[in-house]
Parts: structure tokens; sequence; C-alpha cells
């Protein structure tokens, strides 16, 4: 008979995900909450500048201060240490997320010492060797053999994508590939046509091309403007919209971006969105665009399950999970390189371009979290 019984699930993370900021805190901040709701006791632990305490849907979320060096380094404080020792104590199974960042690493060091049952979660396992910036090649080489010895010693790991899934086998034996979920609003049909532009005053606008996502340089923002700038030659009533959060630095450096390629009122930052929002931009969008610079920030694509769940196609550079997420002429185009050029290219030839099915691989978060409900009691 098979065990059903809800289970002490503490989930540690480099960042608290409260707001969900980008896809590893959406990870974070879904999955406890809809593991919550099939029964299971739910605690989360991420890094934070304050201390932070919320219950969200039943999932407890608490924030350990953390001194930040970057978006994906934060050191606790002593006191969080002590803090994360004691949920340790009170956990039957440990979730670590992104094992590579500081807390994630000292969490699951902690929890394998006490014999813990320890449940992995990776993405992108040795891209820190390959990042643009040096600094972070050098701390990803060492880093990552700790994370190694790690997983060899985990209870299991969990892959969201085959790539991952080929670069994780002979390390540990119980390797599970589970992707990703989203949000169940997703798969609801709209109950007519999108009113995005007809809200935002852009009535008529088309191609409408989408951008969602942290306005980060390594997301590839600039490269979605210089696209946009490309092919408004042949579509001189092209609108681009970028949505997502970013630092005032980094939004000023956008807008400025916008000026200097002389494509106001062709580009435009929305900023923050609901979640009802996004989904209506999503059904106005001809192409959903993922203009991605790295393996290391494409774990898998939350936004493109979001496309896809919406049949609208995805345009993206060939690097991550995309590489094989992406099927050229089915859900999306790849570019050839990265490039905007390219990148224009991919989008023109997604402009005529309809996702008849759902990927497999998209699937809500409910079914996502049953998953790991198996995979926490040892199951296959």
């Amino acid at each position: 008979m098979t065990d059903t019984s809800p289970l002490n699930v503490l989930h540690v993370a480099g960042n608290y995900p409260i707001p969900p900021l980008g896809g590893m805190e959406a990870v974070t901040y879904f999955l406890p909450q809809e593991l919550a709701r099939q029964g299971h006791r739910v605690r989360v632990y991420g890094g934070s500048p304050t201390p932070r305490h919320d219950v969200v849907s039943g999932a407890e979320f608490r924030g350990l201060p953390a001194f930040r060096f970057s978006n994906w380094v934060r050191v606790p404080s002593w006191s969080a240490y002590r803090f994360l020792l004691q949920g340790l104590e009170w956990a039957e199974v440990v979730h670590i997320h992104n094992p590579p960042e500081v807390i994630p690493l000292l969490g699951g060091r902690a929890a394998l010492r006490e014999g813990k049952p320890v449940v992995y979660s990776v993405l992108s396992p040795g891209t820190l060797r390959r990042h643009p910036s040096l600094p972070y090649r050098a701390f990803g080489s060492v880093d990552e053999l700790l994370v190694t010895h790690q997983l060899r010693r985990a209870t299991a790991v969990q892959v969201k994508n085959s790539l991952d899934e080929v670069a994780m086998k002979g390390l540990n034996d119980r390797v599970r590939l589970i992707p990703d979920g989203i949000e169940t609003g997703f798969f609801v049909p709209a109950p007519g046509p999108s009113t995005f532009l007809e809200d935002h005053g852009r009535v008529g606008r088309e191609p409408f091309l989408l951008y969602v996502g942290r306005i980060h340089p390594l997301k590839g923002v600039s490269d979605f403007v210089r696209m946009a700038g490309l092919l408004r030659r042949d579509h001189p009533h092209l609108l681009a919209s970028v949505v997502g959060p970013g630092t005032p630095e980094e939004t000023a450096q956008l807008r400025s971006t916008i000026q200097r390629e002389g494509l106001e009122g062709t580009v435009e930052y929305v900023g923050t969105v609901t979640t009802e929002e996004k989904i209506r931009a999503i059904d106005a969008a001809t192409v959903v665009v993922v203009p991605s610079q790295s393996d290391f920030v494409e774990g898998f694509s939350i936004i493109s399950s979001e496309a896809w769940a919406r049949r609208k196609p995805v345009a993206a550079y060939p690097v991550g999970a995309l590489k094989v997420r992406v099927q050229n002429g089915v859900n999306g185009y790849l570019a050839d390189r990265v490039d905007p050029k390219a990148l224009a290219t991919a989008v023109t030839k997604c402009l005529s371009l309809t996702v008849q099915e759902v990927p497999r691989d998209v699937m809500p978060w409910s079914e996502v979290a049953r998953e790991f409900g198996t995979l926490y009691r040892g199951g296959p």
C-alpha cells in the first residue's frame, strides 16, 4: 500500500521568494503552496536583507538575514544559520534548490551531516564554469566541486530538462526529470479577445512581440530591443513590450538603450504586472521572445511554458534548456547564434506559426507537487 501520510518538508533556497521576481523564486513560492494544499507541512527558508515571516496558502516562509553580494550570492548571518539548523531538526525531508548558492550549499551540507533525506533541485549543472563573468567562473569551479560531492550523497536529484538529465547520469542513482510548473490560470481558455493592447492604448499595433522576465543583462533584454529595431524596417507598426521587474539601475539602462536606438514608441517598458495581466499580454502577443544570453540563466524557462500553454510560439537563443525545449517549426524557432540579427530571423519565422499542441513538459504546479510527493517518499 502506498504511503500517503503528510511530511514535514523544508525547502532551502538562496533567495526569499516573496515576491517571486524570477524563475527560481517562482519555484520556491508556488511549489511549497501546492505541497501544503496536498496535505504536507511545508516551510521555506531563503536569504533576505531583513528577517521575514509569511504564511501563504498554508506554506510558511522564513527570510533568513543574509548579506547580499549579488543577485545569486547571499551569505547568512550566524543567527540565520542557527535558525536553519533548527529547521533541519523539524524536517523529515529537506529540499535544496539551486545548490551552488551559499545558503542551499550550507543547508545541504548540514542536512546530510544530520542524516536527513535530501532532495536536490539542480539547473544548468556545470555552467558556472562557462559564466561570462570571470569572478563567477573562478567561484564556480570551486563551488561546483563542493556541490558534486553533495549530489553524490543525495537521496534524489531533480533535473528540469533532458540535457541536465544526461549531465547528472552516473553521479546519482536517483535522477528524476520533473519540469517546473505554471499557474493553473494559464490553462483556462480566455473568455474573449485579449484586452492588453487596448488597456495600453496600442490597438492595431502588430506584430506584437513580448519579453517577460527580469531586466538583467544575462536575460538579453538589450538584444530584444535591438532585434525590434531591425524588424521595424519591414513592420512599421510593430510593438515590442518588456514586462518584468528590474532594479532602478537596470530599468534606467533599458530606457537608455531604447532611446539610443531611436525606438521610443516601438519598444515599451511595462514593468511588473499581475498574473492576469501577463496572461492577457501573452494572449495578445504574436511571438514571445526569450533572448537569454547564457546557459546559466535558462535551466528551464517558465515563460516558455506559459507561452505554450496559451499556444504562442517562442523565439529564443540556443542556450540552456531552450536548446531542447524549443522545437523549430513546432512551438517556435531558435536563432542560430546569440546575435540580434539571428534573433530577428527566428522571430520572423515565428510570425506565421501557431502552436498546435501544448508540450508534455508544460504542466500545472499541482501535478508537479504530486510528482515531488512521490519522490520525497522514495518512489520512482
